[in-house]
């Protein structure tokens, strides 16, 4: 008899490890990307320009110091002026998680169209049996692509989400350069270490994640999975007709014999 060796899973390991990361907490990491791109962080800094006498309203010292060294400008005021600045370090840090997320997705994307069609595909040729077995199995196909499209629909979202901070003005203001430190405020902000800690969960930087038990089948290590596929193939291959085993009752279940 042939045995099939096949063991279908819905997904890969890394892929799956991803998903749950981003669909288990979506709320949280929405709701912190919403607040990031109506209120991110800036500070207050001053900005000078030449403003004819008439019109300044401010002077500061920085303003007296440039006239004694421009006194060909005795007509202008040096004029401070208080702007609004996103140049941040953590701002840095969050146009890179933004990029690192959007790349990111885009693969979970892929795999998942990849992995819905190959699962329609199974569905369409399942359907050409009656049985019901064959109407069992398709049943629960159709469970996992519905599964597969609500991720589906979790990875467009934040997606959406991610290059839409990307493309709002402030941000496109940061001037172009990578963070080389972890500014403390990436800590005492709520929103920024949120986002800090799901970059860290996606790149698997020595945090734990703990998965819902329905999952846990998928993390078992792979030897042990071996083992468990081996010990029922050899069950499957002793209830094969040209093997003739057969099992002689006794006494005590325990201590049954078997001859072949």
């Amino acid at each position: 008899t042939s045995v099939d060796t096949r063991i279908d899973l819905p997904l890969p390991i890394d892929v799956m490890r991803k998903l749950f990361i981003i669909q288990k907490n979506f709320a949280k990491w929405s709701q912190a990307l919403l607040s990031i791109q109506e209120k991110p962080r800036m500070r207050l800094q001053k900005e000078y320009q030449l403003t004819p006498v008439g019109r300044a309203k401010a002077r500061d010292a920085k303003s007296i110091h440039y006239q004694a060294r421009h006194p060909e400008s005795r007509d202008y005021v040096y004029e401070p002026s208080r702007v609004h600045s996103h140049d941040l370090m953590e701002n840095h840090w969050i146009r890179k998680i933004l990029r690192y997320l959007t790349k990111e997705i885009n693969g979970l994307l892929e795999s998942l169209h990849y992995y819905q069609e190959k699962v329609k595909e199974e569905i369409k040729d399942r359907s050409q049996y009656v049985a019901r077995e064959s109407h069992e199995q398709i049943r629960l196909k159709r469970n996992i692509l519905e599964e597969l499209e609500k991720y589906e629909k979790t990875m467009r979202q934040i997606r959406s989400l991610c290059i839409t901070i990307l493309h709002t003005e402030w941000m496109q203001l940061i001037p172009e350069k990578m963070p080389m430190t972890i500014p403390h405020t990436m800590q005492l902000d709520y929103r920024y270490r949120q986002m800090y800690h799901l970059y860290r969960l996606l790149k698997g930087e020595n945090i734990s994640v703990t998965f819902d038990k329905q999952y846990d089948y998928y993390w078992k290590r792979t030897d042990l999975l071996y083992e468990i596929w081996g010990f029922i193939q050899i069950i499957e291959g002793l209830q094969s007709d040209s093997v003739g085993f057969r099992v002689v009752d006794g006494p005590d279940p325990t201590t049954r014999t078997h001859n072949v």
